[in-house]
């Protein structure tokens, strides 16, 4: 070749490119020749092995007080937690389901992605939401909505099935980058 950079990035259509961008940074992609490269995704900021990550607080609060405007998105227990520390990134919470569990909207906002591109991640779902937000679902979930539905809080997305041993993964991020969702979320 004539020195020319391919970037395979431009024939990505826009929809897996937000599917990808938003779930592949923070999730142990570690190929440098596929996804950094290509322009997909930002390289990650390398953190010190022993230091903390913390989530800024949310919006219009002091720190202390949580966002009411994000829910959980189902009735389970955390089995994962969120840390963007290797070797277990984990970019999200895990919440272990009983099947046929209800999956709903953490907030009010649209579907941009329902779709199973990333296989590893099942059945995935993008709400995007005001101010950049964006909350993604993934693995043990059938899908009720379609994309382009505009949804109320706590509006059923889908159900949980026995996939991926009943582990819905939900991220919440600020444009592509992952936030702890758990500062964000409602007491329960």
């Amino acid at each position: 070749m004539s020195g020319k950079v391919i970037r395979p990035v431009k024939t990505f259509k826009p929809v897996l490119w937000l599917a990808l961008s938003l779930l592949l940074p923070g999730c142990g992609v570690t190929t440098p020749e596929t996804f950094f490269d290509w322009g997909v995704i930002d390289r990650p900021v390398k953190q010190e092995k022993h230091h903390e990550v913390r989530s800024p607080p949310p919006p219009g609060t002091n720190g202390t007080v949580r966002n009411p405007a994000f829910i959980w998105p189902a009735k389970g227990a955390v089995v994962r937690a969120f840390t963007l520390h290797q070797p277990d990134e984990n970019a999200g919470i895990d919440i272990r389901l009983a099947a046929g569990t209800d999956i709903r909207a953490s907030a009010p906002g649209k579907v941009v992605y329902v779709g199973d591109a990333l296989k590893s991640y099942g059945t995935v779902i993008i709400v995007s939401h005001p101010d950049g937000y964006a909350t993604v679902y993934a693995r043990a979930l059938t899908s009720s909505v379609r994309k382009g539905d505009v949804l109320q809080v706590g509006q059923l997305l889908g159900h949980s099935t026995e996939q991926f041993d009943g582990l819905l993964h939900f991220e919440l991020r600020q444009g592509n980058k992952p936030l702890d969702p758990i500062p964000y979320l409602q007491k329960r």
